[in-house]
């Protein structure tokens, strides 16, 4: 069964499910076993520069909302921005994902709390003095035995000054320290070392071998699939310095999407710490 018929099925049964789910709402009365809130890393704006803002989601026991790539079954959540003229907002920022087993599949996703963050640049012309109001509009999908599409619109407002302390540090710094690093800026103290990919041709199996310069005590890999794009029968091997990861990619549009797939390694070390690099992996045109 393909990935695209599966996502098919998991809508139907979502929608089969909608009066089941509102009967296993929270016992506490919450019609939504998530809590959304916006926060950010600033307490002020200034003009010319950058801040983040964060999307935390807190999940009650056992429920679970997705990455980007929510792997056999799921939906990554989503988050409009509005706000002032003069300031940008950039693209959510994925902390390293879990694999959760649930009755659709293997998803990838985060239990108990997620923090998404957001880089938000802000125009040297900003006045100071005034006040800045952020709206983010965010809708997810939360899963256990059965799902429940949420949503919530959020509001912020910061003052905009010539000077800002940081808000909310040690949470943005935790979460910041869950996200992967770019395999090209990764420091020389990385524990990757190489990443070298073979045959794929968008038709046959393809070959990723990553060496590592200390042996992790465990890998995943988490691809991010596209609508031209679609990353299949994934296998890991692991052994010591060297890990083999096999899959299949199928290539349904052509194009620029067609020939490029982010993904992430997500490793533990030693001491039990997970880190991740982001690695991209190329895709050429499929016969």
């Amino acid at each position: 069964m393909s990935r695209w018929t599966r996502w098919t099925l998991l809508n139907a049964m979502i929608a089969l499910a909608a009066s089941a789910a509102n009967a296993a709402a929270p016992a506490n009365g919450n019609a939504s076993p998530v809590k959304a809130s916006l926060l950010a890393s600033v307490d002020a704006a200034v003009p010319g520069e950058t801040f983040l803002l964060g999307i935390r989601l807190q999940m009650q026991p056992h429920w679970h909302t997705y990455w980007l790539n929510p792997g056999e079954s799921g939906e990554p959540t989503k988050v409009k921005f509005t706000g002032p003229a003069g300031f940008e907002f950039g693209a959510i920022q994925w902390p390293l994902p879990t694999r959760i087993e649930a009755p659709g599949g293997i998803s990838y996703g985060y239990e108990n709390e997620v923090l998404l963050l957001v880089p938000v640049k802000v125009s040297k012309s900003a006045p100071s003095g005034g006040e800045a109001t952020v709206v983010a509009d965010a809708s997810w999908l939360c899963c256990k035995e059965v799902c429940i599409s949420g949503g919530a619109k959020l509001t912020l407002t910061l003052p905009i000054r010539s000077q800002a302390s940081r808000a909310n540090a040690e949470l943005f710094d935790r979460w910041r320290q869950s996200l992967p690093e770019r395999k090209d800026d990764a420091p020389a103290t990385s524990a990757l070392l190489s990443a070298e990919q073979a045959g794929a041709d968008g038709s046959q199996k393809a070959v990723l071998t990553l060496q590592w310069r200390q042996p992790p005590k465990k890998v995943e890999w988490f691809p991010v699939s596209t609508r031209a794009v679609a990353i299949e029968d994934v296998a890991v091997t692991h052994d010591g310095n060297r890990t083999r990861i096999e899959f299949k990619p199928t290539v349904f549009q052509q194009g620029p999407d067609a020939r490029n797939v982010d993904s992430v390694v997500v490793y533990e070390e030693q001491s039990g710490r997970r880190k991740g690099i982001s690695v991209p992996v190329a895709i050429s045109s499929g016969r």
